[in-house]
């Protein structure tokens, strides 16, 4: 009796594809091809059905059914390529029983191939194909040859000589793969109801670990011939069905299963692409229903039957992985007639287009009455799986559910979990409900998922999704809902926990009982509350994070907030950390417990230290809020520093801590800014705001390099703004006292020196004369009509309204940079004198010392009807005008006053 194989059947009326095919659109395809005879094609059915498998169930073409069709000699006329030109289209017509294309076509050396595929038009280097690597058990013939789970190919045609003629001759297109029966017998001792999936792995000839190609390329040159034109069959006495047919059935070793013979014939005729993710080490056929019931398929008196494409090829062994309510099986094939006690190991050959069952690879399906025996002694372990297949296979969540249920290992469960678009794995509440009842029974399980992982939620904020008892090797993702991590969640090295926009994650006091499990990283993009005292390595933060109180949060590396922290417990940052703001968000630190910064940190956006209401001129405290650095801790956003809220830079780890305020950013002081221990320092250039009953005692106010004085025209200098006069401030450096800053209310019209002064800087806001020694910076803002001068010497002297400058000539008033701002008028009357002269503050005595060099910044009108005297030239820029120009009323160039 014949071996039966798959073989599809095509026959065709006229000649191939030409390049008015719609597929023909490169224009090296018209160059290669032009010339060549062209005729009208249109396929027809040879036979009502797409494949012949001799066991019935053959299956029909339908009108999704699309042909591919494309030249391999492109180049050179007969001469076979590895690549190809051209990919003509045909569509299945229903009501005429054809296929039909548009266009001619050209005579040349061809290739079919089913089902079509448009990557073939814009890659031009092979016949490429996908092959699934998840099948379903209960797949009907139909579904088991679309796209990416069986492919056909003919031999290569050559056609040429019928120009004007009408052919009918069939185009054979075997399959590249084995149509595999799956026939199992269990002892019934085994008390096996159903198989949930069944996993097959391979060794090659050589005993290597077979590679199965799910992203594969035809290889042309071993594809066979079948040489139909014209002049070649008179010659060689043949039909064209003749020589089609006699090539196809080469191409599937069609004949008496002969171990010899094959190992001449047989040649692989696939390679894989060369692309990301082209090969598996196994194969799954899923045999869990999609359904809402997610029902396995069923063991019936102790027998189960499946069918699976398994890729053509030379095998050593096959090794069948069966999972069932009972546990893993695992069946080995080590030669062709597996259930023969006699036969030895042997290789053996699953042959393109026959379909075959396991149990004797040597016969047809239909004729072999043997089962694969799965007995006792074929039940493994789950740590076996993990060994050999990467962990107990999960394909779906369904599967993962039933897998947990027939866990046979108290201990270790390594996971390996695959899918595609129709298998997705997901721990939701069912999943975590059976490893909570696995757990009654086998208290040390732990599921090891070794790629990454999505978590359902549950929708109740009250009942929230349970989490425990997993590894995520890969990290993990909250998609939806509410979930709690409990006790041994193992997020290892580099891999995080990812939350993601409207969930929420809660960690739970038992997520500290084992310190064992690490929670590596976590991004946050929803909200996450810490209930436990844990410790994270990096933090990526885009939504809340809220410590509760009691509770302590450590985070060991890099941390970046874009989101809100609020802090009611203890965080202790011993990695980088940054608080900084993205895409419009608001990146926001709220602290009412205990911040202990022991990494470098930086601050973009805001901090708030506890919290504060005011009503009037009453500041309450309603939270407090303690930041301890001991490290380096860089502002450049906002710190808001309430009342009775404390910043304190300590010795921690590091040789010395520092915070220090960037030019950019500004700290609203209402409680205590200090130092303490060690050579610690707070350094600003930014701004500091030292408001109502707060203690302000920094190390530097400016950043020149100087050690002895301050130059104020290179340095940046950084200001801190009292709220009141005898505000509690202080810069320990005399060297570095930078700007330190008194708005003057309206109604002061003297500024002398008093008892408890700290300021160097006035902000006038009306007539007034500076006369205490201690001011050196003066800006006059609206509402200043009148400056009067009285001090021998001012570091800067800064107009942003228009005002008169009083100055006695006797005093001879020097200012080290004047500055005048656009359209600004400033008036030095008759009888008034002053100079643009370096001035020095740099004298023993002096607790504030610095020195400014002579500098004007004019972009208003400076009108003089006194004297006015410099070092400078005259500016090339703004106005200085008197009542004759530059002549009398201007000293340019003076090196002293004269």
């Amino acid at each position: 009796m014949k071996t039966r194989y798959i073989l599809a059947s095509l026959s065709l009326v006229g000649l191939f594809a030409s390049c008015q095919n719609e597929e023909f659109v490169a224009e090296q395809t018209n160059n290669v091809l032009k010339g060549r005879p062209t005729v009208n094609l249109t396929l027809e059915k040879g036979v009502n059905t797409r494949l012949v498998v001799g066991d019935n169930d053959a299956v029909g073409y339908n009108s999704t059914d699309e042909l591919g069709a494309v030249i391999v000699d492109g180049q050179t006329l007969w001469s076979i390529n590895t690549g190809h030109v051209g990919n003509n289209k045909f569509y299945y017509d229903e009501t005429s029983g054809k296929f039909v294309t548009k266009g001619t076509t050209a005579i040349g050396s061809w290739v079919f191939y089913t089902q079509y595929s448009s990557d073939m038009t814009t890659q031009r280097d092979a016949i490429t194909y996908s092959f699934k690597q998840i099948q379903e058990g209960d797949a009907t013939s139909t579904a088991s040859t679309a796209t990416g789970v069986d492919f056909f190919v003919s031999p290569i045609v050559q056609l040429d000589g019928y120009e004007g003629e009408d052919l009918a001759f069939s185009v054979q297109t075997p399959s590249i793969n084995t149509r595999a029966v799956i026939d199992l017998a269990f002892d019934a001792s085994l008390d096996v109801t159903e198989v949930q999936k069944i996993v097959v792995a391979a060794k090659s000839a050589g005993g290597s670990p077979t590679q199965f190609i799910l992203k594969g390329k035809i290889d042309n040159m071993k594809l066979k011939v079948a040489d139909v034109r014209s002049a070649t069959l008179v010659s060689a006495d043949k039909t064209a069905n003749e020589v089609i047919l006699e090539a196809a059935q080469k191409m599937s070793n069609v004949g008496a299963y002969n171990a010899t013979t094959l190992e001449s014939d047989f040649s692989s005729i696939v390679e894989a692409q060369g692309v990301a993710n082209d090969q598996a080490t196994f194969l799954a056929l899923d045999c869990i229903s999609h359904d809402e019931n997610a029902t396995a398929m069923p063991v019936i008196n102790n027998e189960f039957k499946s069918i699976m494409l398994l890729p053509a090829d030379k095998y050593k062994s096959l090794t069948l992985y069966v999972y069932t309510n009972k546990g893993i099986y695992k069946k080995e094939i080590k030669n062709p007639t597996p259930e023969n006690e006699q036969a030895v190991d042997a290789d053996f050959w699953l042959r393109r287009g026959h379909r075959v069952n396991l149990a004797n690879i040597t016969k047809s399906a239909s004729a072999v009455t043997e089962k694969l025996s799965i007995k006792e002694a074929n039940l493994i372990e789950n740590s076996v799986a993990a060994t050999e297949t990467d962990g107990t296979v999960v394909l779906k969540t369904a599967d993962l559910i039933a897998a947990i249920n027939a866990i046979q290992t108290d201990g270790d469960v390594e996971i390996n979990v695959i899918g595609d678009a129709n298998h997705q794995t997901i721990i939701n509440k069912a999943v975590m409900d059976a490893l909570t009842e696995v757990k009654n029974a086998k208290p040390n399980v732990q599921l090891i998922f070794s790629t990454p992982m999505n978590i359902e939620g549950t929708s109740d904020a009250a009942a929230p999704l349970d989490l425990h008892d997993i590894t995520f090797e890969e990290g993990a993702t909250l998609t939806a809902g509410y979930a709690v991590v409990n006790s041994d969640i193992n997020i290892p090295a580099t891999k995080n926990i990812t939350v993601t926009a409207n969930t929420t994650l809660t960690f739970a006091e038992a997520a500290n009982e084992n310190l064992s499990y690490v929670y590596t990283g976590l991004v946050n993009k929803g909200t996450v509350n810490v209930g436990a005292s844990i410790s994270i390595g990096t933090i990526t933060n885009l939504g809340v994070i809220s410590i509760d109180e009691e509770k302590a949060l450590t985070t060991t590396a890099d941390v970046i907030n874009n989101g809100i922290v609020t802090n009611n417990g203890t965080w202790n940052i011993k990695g980088n950390t940054e608080n900084t703001v993205t895409d419009a968000s608001t990146a926001t630190i709220n602290n009412f417990g205990i911040i202990n910064i022991k990494g470098a940190t930086a601050n973009s956006n805001i901090i708030n230290n506890g919290k504060q209401t005011t009503s009037g001129a009453t500041i309450t405290a309603e939270g407090k809020g303690i930041i301890n650095v001991m490290e380096t801790f860089a502002n450049k956003g906002i710190i808001n520093n309430y009342k009775s809220s404390v910043i304190l830079v300590k010795t921690g780890d590091a040789a010395s801590s520092a915070l220090n305020n960037e030019s950019t950013a500004t700290i609203n002081n209402y409680g205590d800014l200090y130092c303490n221990e060690g050579s610690n320092t707070i350094n600003n250039v930014g701004s500091i705001y030292a408001e109502p009953n707060s203690t302000t005692y920094i190390t530097t106010n400016t950043d020149d390099a100087s050690s002895d004085y301050t130059t104020t025209n290179t340095a940046n200098m950084g200001e801190i703004f009292l709220n009141a006069r005898n505000s509690d401030v202080s810069v320990t450096t005399v060297a570095k006292k930078g700007y330190i800053s008194f708005a003057v209310p309206s109604s002061v019209s003297k500024i002398d020196a008093q008892s408890g002064d700290k300021f160097n800087k006035v902000y006038l806001k009306g007539k007034c004369e500076v006369a205490s020694p201690a001011v050196k910076y003066v800006v006059a803002d609206a509402g200043t009509d009148e400056v009067i001068l009285t001090n021998s010497q001012y570091a800067e002297l800064t107009f942003n309204t228009d005002a008169t400058i009083y100055a006695d000539p006797v005093t001879k008033v020097k200012v080290g940079k004047l500055s005048v701002a656009k359209d600004v008028r400033v008036k030095l009357p008759t009888e008034n004198a002053m100079g643009v002269y370096e001035v020095d503050f740099t004298t023993t005595t002096l607790t504030d010392k610095c020195k400014t060099s002579a500098k004007i910044e004019n972009k208003g009108a400076i009108l003089v009807g006194g004297n006015f005297w410099s070092s400078l030239s005259l500016p090339s820029s703004g106005t200085f005008a008197s009542g004759d120009g530059n002549t009398s009323a201007f000293h340019w160039g003076e090196v002293s006053w004269n």
